[in-house]
């Protein structure tokens, strides 16, 4: 997964691997839409949402999943450190990302931004 701002958007890109497991190639999300960002350390994935689209393994989530009526999309392993991303006005109330070493610079960038 590489995460880049450009354009006053965040654009996630996956790779084919990971575009097969969430079935999405890419999300851009305006930043006006990002309403809040945040790190999770645990890696500890809520269980109280239902898959719409996707992969759903223990300790693996990547697609659509649905939670109290509206969209979030995962792409996320539950032992690695996780990115919260809220949205208002966006296909996804909620985004929950890994927090990988390659997009640290971005992550930082966009805490710096948008964080709690």
């Amino acid at each position: 997964m590489q995460l880049e701002i450009e354009n006053d958007a965040l654009t996630i890109q996956f790779s084919r691997l990971e575009e097969l497991s969430a079935l999405k190639k890419q999300l851009t999300i305006p930043l006006e839409a990002i309403v809040s960002v945040s790190g999770a350390d645990d890696g500890v994935l809520p269980h109280q949402f239902a898959k719409v689209l996707g992969t759903n393994f223990p300790g693996f989530r990547a697609g659509i999943f649905e939670k109290n009526g509206n969209k979030i999309f995962v792409y996320a392993h539950s032992d690695n450190e996780l990115l919260w991303i809220k949205t208002e006005n966006y296909a996804f109330v909620e985004i929950i990302l890994n927090r990988e070493t390659g997009n640290a610079a971005v992550m930082q960038k966009l805490l710096e931004l948008k964080g709690k």
